[in-house]
């Protein structure tokens, strides 16, 4: 990054670096030491590899910190893919693509692909795959059907990859759906190979129209944090198109990375050229003993996104950022994949997407944690003994054992630390303590993490502070709104009944369904966005 800042020198334009790293610093300069010189040079980060291999925390905050995105590409396919959208949102409008498909041994030719155009200026598509030593290239077409000659428009091929870029009207052409398909260029002569399976994906850079960008947080995201997956789709003069939709498709782990290492137990460090503490090289010893990869199911998630003033959108009126708060996403640890796809237009419909990651960080709760108190005993001045503590989460994840970077500890009133915490390997966090109990009635320690506020972990609980009241003087306020009362003042909220009824069928998320089988759902009455805040209240 030093380097990358001093090539760029001082100049009137928007400066942005790309960074392909793992973030796990281990030789000078260390990052704090040059990222004080960005100033504003946006910077896009790619972790290459699973997350035992990158510090997917640093990697998020650093990005999101300077303007830029996190992505994470998991082998070489991946990481042009990211390479390329990455320039794209740099320098263009933005790109589309589309998950990775396969051309099997006994293809020569793929099923078609399609992308629609309205209003670029230019588009550039780019093809890239995994085998070397099998060339592909692409046959596009026009929406009339012509195709595009490599004569006006030669690719620019590398071993791996080829491009396109057509400037639009082609041959009097631009709006509409254009389509390609992906073939094997011919090699090895008169005694060829024998074909086999080649991993591909395609990526559309567009110049011209709206850009999709997501909004990231600055703050550090934590388990159990809701979180908000705000985007805004917008022209360069910051005007934005009328009815787009906004698809949001989430990848979300669902084991925690804590739970993993509390079961496998901690590895020593590994010491060298390039060394890494007990966690990490628990984690890669983890990776290599499953294939290769940590065996952390997936689920796959997907939710709309509005621009409608009842989503924590920003506005009453649309502006072009578009959320839906998301009040359960982030249940354990570890990277979190989006993808947004805008749809948009009138006369002529066409597509943007934005992809990015999020490192979700394990939040300490108090709650939760186990915490014991051992080896008391009386001497000299008070009483001693160890507060062990086995730290977990809002849904009772342990952040295991080699994490005690992630949090600081300090004694509540009354009460000393009287030596350094200790690990003792298994998930549990050893703290020597020291107490007059005829002030105290059981020693505690506030536990801190960055951008959280400290929380109180005593052995049996006592002396926590009680939680504070819930505000619902703004969900009352909607439900008078509802009931025609809009100018009423919330004096007072007491709940005196609660009713609730639900009908489920047992079925899909995409359609009802009922004894016959699936059935469309029937569409929302009149008034909507009333009935749904009295339902959601």
């Amino acid at each position: 990054m030093g380097n990358a800042i001093l090539t760029l020198g001082s100049t009137g334009n928007q400066r942005a670096i790309l960074l392909l790293t793992d973030g796990l610093q281990n030789t000078a300069p260390m990052l704090e030491e040059v990222e004080g010189f960005l100033g504003n040079t946006i910077l896009n980060v790619v972790g290459l590899g699973s997350d035992a291999d990158i510090d997917g925390p640093l990697l998020t905050r650093v990005a999101h910190a300077h303007g830029g995105h996190f992505t994470r590409a998991t082998d070489g396919l991946t990481l042009r893919k990211f390479f390329g959208l990455s320039f794209g949102n740099i320098f263009e409008s933005g790109a589309l693509s589309d998950p990775e498909s396969i051309l099997r041994a006994g293809q020569t030719q793929s099923e078609p692909h399609f992308f629609d155009v309205c209003g670029e200026e230019r588009i550039t598509l780019a093809l890239s795959w995994d085998d070397l030593a099998v060339p592909l290239r692409a046959i596009i077409q026009t929406p009339s059907g012509r195709i595009v000659s490599e004569r006006l428009v030669p690719p620019v091929r590398g071993r791996s990859w080829v491009f396109w870029r057509i400037t639009l009207p082609y041959e009097g052409e631009r709006d509409g759906r254009w389509k390609f398909v992906v073939e094997r260029v011919p090699t090895g002569g008169e005694f060829p190979p024998a074909p086999t399976d080649v991993r591909y994906q395609y990526l559309v850079i567009s110049a011209g129209g709206p850009k999709l960008v997501p909004l990231m947080p600055r703050q550090r995201v934590y388990t159990g944090d809701s979180f908000d997956p705000l985007v805004a789709l917008h022209y360069a003069n910051r005007s934005f198109p009328t009815g787009a939709k906004v698809q949001l498709f989430i990848e979300r782990p669902d084991l925690a990375l804590g739970q993993l290492t509390s079961q496998a137990g901690l590895r020593p460090p590994q010491t060298g050229g390039d060394p890494l503490d007990g966690f990490r090289s628990t984690l890669q010893d983890i990776a290599r003993r499953s294939g290769g990869v940590l065996p952390i199911p997936i689920s796959r998630l997907e939710v709309q996104l509005f621009d409608d003033g009842l989503h924590d959108d920003g506005a009453m009126e649309p502006d072009g950022i578009y959320n839906n708060p998301l009040k359960d996403l982030t249940r354990v640890e570890g990277t979190y994949q989006f993808r947004a796809v805008a749809s948009y237009g009138e006369v002529c419909r066409a597509t943007r997407e934005a992809h990015w990651a999020l490192h979700v960080e394990p939040a300490i709760d108090p709650g939760r944690s186990d915490v014991t108190l051992v080896d008391v005993n009386d001497r000299p001045g008070g009483r001693y003994g160890t507060v062990v503590i086995v730290p977990r989460d809002p849904y009772g994840n342990p952040i295991g054992p080699g994490r005690g970077g992630l949090f600081t500890v300090t004694p509540i009133a009354g009460v000393q630390i009287v030596g350094p915490v200790h690990d003792d390997g298994k998930g549990g966090y050893e703290i020597p303590v020291s107490w007059d109990p005829g002030k105290v009635i059981e020693p505690g320690v506030l536990v801190q993490q960055p951008e959280r506020n400290p929380v109180i972990i005593t052995p049996t609980g006592i002396g926590q502070p009680p939680p504070p009241p819930r505000d619902c003087t703004g969900a009352a306020g909607d439900l008078l709104s509802c009931l025609g009362l809009p100018d009423a003042d919330v004096k007072r909220v007491r709940v005196k009944r609660v009713s609730l009824e639900l009908d489920l069928d047992s079925c899909d998320r995409s359609s009802e369904c009922d004894s016959d089988g699936p059935k469309p759902k029937p569409p929302k009455p009149q008034g909507g966005s009333c009935r749904e805040r009295k339902r959601g209240r």
